[in-house]
Order: C-alpha cells, then structure tokens, then sequence
C-alpha cells in the first residue's frame, strides 16, 4: 500500500461555505495522475483528501479517511486532537512572525 501525505491549509472565513469542499476536490484532482499510473502498475490505490482549516475546523468528511485507513476510533481521537493543536500553533508562529519579523 502506498500512502501520499500533504497538508492544506485555509481560512474558512476567507474561503466561504464551501472551503472544505473545493481544498478536497483540488487535492483529490492534483493526485489523479499518480493514482492511474500506480493503478496501471497494478497497485491498489486509495485518493482522498483529509483537511483541517487554519485555525483548525476538522472537516467531517475526514472521518471516510480514517474509516478507510483503519485508524481505530482511540487514537483516532488523539490524531484529531494532535493535527488541529499542531495547525493553531504552525499559524500563530506564522502570525507572530509577519508581525515581528522573529522566526
């Protein structure tokens, strides 16, 4: 099995309504022509998206992805917590860096 990770990130009040689903389907599109050539290969493959906004809103439909992945429902929840806790901080660092100039 092969597993591709890469993190989005935005703001739902920038976004809209509708954030969630445009990052996943911008995602999921990015990575359709690795999919067909791993399936061409012969591979099982898996193509989804598993989002959490900038200030760290958890997308529901991530719950297909943890499903799908046989993530159990304990650590599941220590995942969601640990992602969202590490999404706020990566984006304070951000902010305070733009406002003082310190990394």
């Amino acid at each position: 099995m092969s597993l591709l990770y890469e993190s989005a990130c935005f703001s739902l009040m920038q976004e809209g309504k509708h954030a969630f689903e445009d990052t996943r389907r911008r995602k999921k599109e990015k990575y359709t022509d690795i999919e067909r050539i791993l399936k061409e290969k012969g591979y099982k493959t898996f193509n989804d998206a598993f989002i959490v906004g900038s200030l760290g809103s958890f997308d529901p439909a991530n719950e297909a992805c943890i499903r799908r992945l046989r993530i159990t429902p304990r650590y599941a929840t220590l995942m969601k917590k640990l992602m969202v806790s590490d999404v706020i901080k990566w984006n304070r660092d951000i902010y305070v860096e733009h406002v003082t100039g310190i990394k």
